[in-house]
């Protein structure tokens, strides 16, 4: 079976674990400091603190914002659970928005649900796809960036993730680069926040510690990473060459985004779709696993994403994806859909 998705592990990896077992250090040594910095050279901050996850990050921020309870944080429902639980975790009350057409919520779905009881939003950047956040930010509410699934989408010249007071990453194992399976970090240029995010390690409230083969593992990574973005960019162009042209794809997420996903949205019934794909040896998912607003029962105002959840498929896009393996699901989307030559 070709998975959705599988994480990369070269050479470089294997070297740089091998060079971090070989010393005495086994935490917050060279590899941790060299990660630290580049990440934030990479993301364009100032600040960055280590956390066990990206849930973890987000909480973490929330309370160094100083959310309490009865605050409310807008956030999309078509994310993971675990953004949910982060807020909910903080004391805060979760606001679910509906998604656009381009499967983000943008500045018209978060404004509709803000209200004088609205302390945060938290941007999702779904599939690694852009939105306006200019216009967001310019709400006046603090903006927390999600780029889980974003990291080194660039949004007018300038990295996503810069632009809100904090932002948060994952280093799972399925995100767009690993810590050796886990790890997830914080970012902000706010020395402001940075200092009650301090504070709040120093209270223990976070682990802010990842061992040296985690970050000997991530250094690999990161040291690799444009050239892992130039494989998801060579994949997702030969993915639109053959889905672009067809009859039964409505829309793809070529050609907006650094290429996390690639989506389309179809006419086609997709459980069928993923089940056809699957006897063929090629796992297709959903675009997201379920929707926040049916897992927690709310009602209202979710048209655009319910629509959007049931007619989007996405199909395995990462840098660990060989050519042979892309060869043959590019078979089976020929033998599956109506493909113009």
């Amino acid at each position: 079976m070709i998975p959705h998705s599988k994480p990369y592990i070269g050479e470089l990896e294997k070297q740089y674990v091998n060079e971090s077992l070989a010393s005495p250090v086994i935490t917050d040594g060279a590899f941790s400091k060299q990660f630290s910095s580049g990440i934030r050279t990479y993301l364009q901050s100032k600040h960055f603190f280590f956390a066990n996850s990206g849930t973890e990050s987000l909480y973490v921020i929330l309370k160094a914002l100083g959310i309490k309870n009865g605050d409310e944080v807008i956030l999309p429902s078509y994310v993971c659970d675990s953004v949910y639980y982060a807020v909910q975790n903080a004391g805060a009350i979760p606001v679910l928005a509906d998604i656009n057409e381009n499967w983000v919520a943008g500045p018209e779905e978060i404004k509709a649900r803000i209200t004088d009881k609205t302390k945060a939003i938290i941007v999702v950047y779904t599939f690694g796809l852009p939105c306006d956040i200019k216009t967001i930010v310019d709400f006046g509410i603090p903006v927390i960036e999600d780029i889980c699934q974003a990291m080194g989408l660039e949004i007018n010249e300038k990295k996503a993730g810069s632009f809100g007071i904090a932002s948060f990453v994952s280093f799972a194992a399925i995100k767009c680069m690993t810590m050796a399976g886990e790890g997830g970090g914080i970012l902000t240029n706010s020395d402001e926040l940075a200092d009650k995010i301090t504070e709040l390690k120093k209270r223990s409230v976070f682990t802010n510690r990842v061992t040296e083969t985690q970050a000997a593992f991530g250094c690999a990574q990161l040291k690799q990473y444009d050239v892992f973005l130039e494989k998801r960019k060579k994949q997702a162009e030969a993915y639109q060459k053959l889905l672009g042209n067809s009859e039964q794809v409505l829309k793809t997420s070529y050609g907006t985004g650094m290429n996390y996903r690639f989506v389309i949205q179809t006419n086609q019934d997709v459980e069928d779709t993923m089940k056809r794909f699957a006897e063929k040896g090629i796992s297709l998912r959903r675009g997201v696993d379920s929707l926040l607003h049916k897992t927690f029962d709310i009602k209202g105002g979710f048209s655009v994403t319910e629509r959007m959840f049931s007619t989007t498929v996405s199909f395995p896009i990462y840098p660990a994806l060989t050519d042979a393996e892309l060869e043959t699901i590019g078979t089976a989307i020929k033998q599956t859909y109506n493909v113009r030559n």
